[in-house]
């Protein structure tokens, strides 16, 4: 456990003194490591095969920091350590998941209502828009009232795209990056 905790703090200490940084998550199976990988095959797993695994990648010159929810208050507590020096959040949904995608958006309410994430920009990837029982972008605007709970605090927007055909991955990444540039560079 301790070299876990030792890999962690080096982890975090490199996000906060990376200038610009994107936090990557959502719940696992959603596509987060499969868009890494079409990034840079060479991306990083700094926690190996824990229970959590907390993986790093580049994307221009953003450090991208990338893992899973859960809901556990441990586990969340970690997570807010790369929460305060992020510049934007990219959430990853399955939106092929029926079965899921409730407990999707729950994390993603539980994200956005952080203090630590009022001001940051939001992207979502409603991943997995290449099978046949994927619920759309417009249609989880609809049902889990995205209007509602994002246009009031950020920036934010919801791009579908397929990870594993390689569709609309960098449409979203472009728009997130070129929104922190204005704003901070």
């Amino acid at each position: 456990m301790g070299s876990v905790m030792n890999t962690f703090n080096k982890t975090v200490n490199y996000f906060k003194n990376n200038e610009k940084n994107l936090v990557v998550t959502g719940l696992d199976g959603a596509g987060k490591t499969t868009i890494l990988y079409y990034l840079d095959s060479n991306y990083t797993n700094l926690m190996g095969n824990i229970r959590y695994p907390v993986n790093r990648n580049k994307y221009k010159d953003y450090s991208l920091i990338s893992f899973d929810m859960y809901n556990n208050e441990k586990i969340r507590k970690i997570y807010s350590q790369y929460l305060t020096f992020t510049n934007g959040i990219v959430f990853v949904i399955d939106s092929a998941d029926s079965e899921r995608l409730e407990e999707s958006f729950k994390e993603l309410r539980f994200l956005i209502n952080k203090t630590e994430t009022q001001d940051k920009p939001l992207l979502i990837f409603a991943n997995k828009q290449d099978l046949k029982d994927s619920i759309s972008p417009n249609e989880m605007i609809k049902k889990y009232k995205l209007d509602d709970i994002c246009n009031n605090i950020r920036k934010w927007k919801i791009q579908g795209c397929s990870a594993t055909y390689i569709i609309g991955i960098i449409e979203g990444l472009d728009w997130i990056t070129k929104l922190i540039d204005e704003k901070y560079w």
